[in-house]
């Protein structure tokens, strides 16, 4: 197992005020109260779900890849001695991990919600990857839109959801199949 130092990276205390979900179910970033979005890799939710609740104080220490405020976590300490490292994939094969997606991606219910943009968020590169709504919905996009979302995706505006997702406990999930504004025409988000 690969051992990180934390002292080489860069890092961020302070506590959680939501975690965000994927349209699958897993969670694979937070919120912190200070403003910054972590994000994680989605096979380490189990992992941060388990050590780590909305409240705590955890410190992550990571890279930042952009100039928002962001921190793609490498390793997640909570103040009751719990500590996540990301040590890359569980090893499991191609085949049982496509299986398992498609097994997620059935479970899908349709979804639509229409509220305010809170916030973009990013993935581990620091590409838009989608919206938090101020209901606390998750939208995610396509990492490479065909069409520019720019404008309906700036933060105050409403926007109108349709797509797969999910609900559950820690958050609810859509992944965009048309987006547009309250009341107008939606367009379809090629994937």
């Amino acid at each position: 197992m690969l051992s990180v130092d934390e002292e080489l990276l860069p890092h961020v205390t302070s506590r959680v005020e939501r975690f965000l979900v994927n349209p699958d179910g897993d969670a694979d970033g937070m919120i912190l109260l200070n403003g910054v979005e972590v994000y994680f890799a989605p096979y380490l939710s189990n992992a941060v779900l388990t050590a780590v609740q909305i409240g705590d104080r955890i410190t992550v220490y990571g890279v930042l890849p952009m100039a928002e405020p962001m921190i793609v976590a490498a390793i997640i300490e909570a103040t009751n001695g719990a500590r996540i490292e990301d040590c890359g994939l569980p090893a499991r094969t191609l085949s049982d991990i496509e299986a398992e997606r498609r097994n997620k991606q059935r479970e899908r219910c349709t979804l639509q919600v229409e509220a305010l943009v809170r916030r973009t968020l990013h993935g581990p590169t620091g590409e838009t990857r989608g919206v938090l709504l101020d209901d606390g919905t998750t939208v995610a996009l396509p990492i490479h839109p065909t069409e520019d979302l720019s404008e309906l995706l700036s933060p105050a505006g409403w926007l109108a959801v349709r797509g797969g997702g999910r609900v559950t406990e820690n958050g609810t999930a859509i992944e965009a199949d048309e987006i547009g504004r309250l009341g107008g025409v939606m367009q379809v988000v090629q994937h």
